[in-house]
């Protein structure tokens, strides 16, 4: 029983993890498009962000390898694990304003 509220809890931060890093890009913002990215069906996708039905690990491949390494830290559990999620998001809150900054420059 204990594994597999560990394995729920895992699943619930990789989903979150998915929508911090991956789902804030204009180009995804629907879960339809990350569905399309991933070659999973849309339902069972929602069904997997939701819960409803447990993470395979292909599919937790296919999410690493299309968001990439970050998404490691979310596996992670703690207050270490919080205080890399937060520097991570301070980080790319940081790469937005370069991006932003550099996009007026230009313009």
């Amino acid at each position: 029983m204990r594994a597999r509220l560990d394995a729920s809890i895992s699943q619930h931060q990789v989903t979150y993890g998915v929508r911090d890093i991956y789902m804030q890009k204009p180009r995804a913002t629907k879960i339809t498009h990350l569905a399309v990215e991933l070659e999973i069906e849309y339902y069972r996708l929602q069904k997997m962000f939701s819960g409803q039905i447990v993470m395979q690990m292909v599919d937790l491949a296919r999410l690493r390898l299309l968001v990439g390494p970050r998404l490691d830290y979310w596996m992670m559990r703690g207050e270490n694990a919080q205080y890399i999620r937060e520097k991570e998001r301070v980080l790319e809150r940081e790469r937005e304003r370069m991006r932003q900054a550099q996009r007026w420059s230009a313009g």
